[in-house]
């Protein structure tokens, strides 16, 4: 029961870090075609992944300010990302295993 749990949380965090990862990706890549030319509009995939970015990133964006990505190393930044997707795929994991051990309780009395 342990394995399948961490297995599923590890799964849940690298697809939680995939989809960060991609959304940070198309959204940067998408906002420099506009240095070029500052007339254009964002596009409707530009929001949507610049608004998935911000979700996905909490609450690691509480860590990121100006002064940390000044003084501290890019693998620190990375471990913070990567903790960051850690959580998001051990949470709903805990949250679903403490639900059915409740429902086992109750129908056990």
């Amino acid at each position: 029961m342990r394995k399948r749990l961490i297995i599923a949380a590890l799964t849940l965090a690298c697809i939680h870090f995939a989809l960060l990862f991609g959304s940070i990706v198309i959204a940067f890549g998408a906002t420099m075609e506009r240095f070029d030319d500052s007339s254009r509009e964002k596009s409707c995939i530009e929001r949507i992944a610049d608004h998935a970015a911000d979700i996905l990133i909490e609450p690691a964006k509480s860590i990121f300010t100006p002064w940390m990505s000044v003084h501290t190393p890019t693998f620190v930044e990375w471990g913070i990302l990567l903790i960051n997707s850690l959580i998001w795929g051990i949470l709903p994991v805990l949250i679903a295993a403490g639900m059915r051990w409740v429902m086992m309780r109750k129908f056990q009395e």
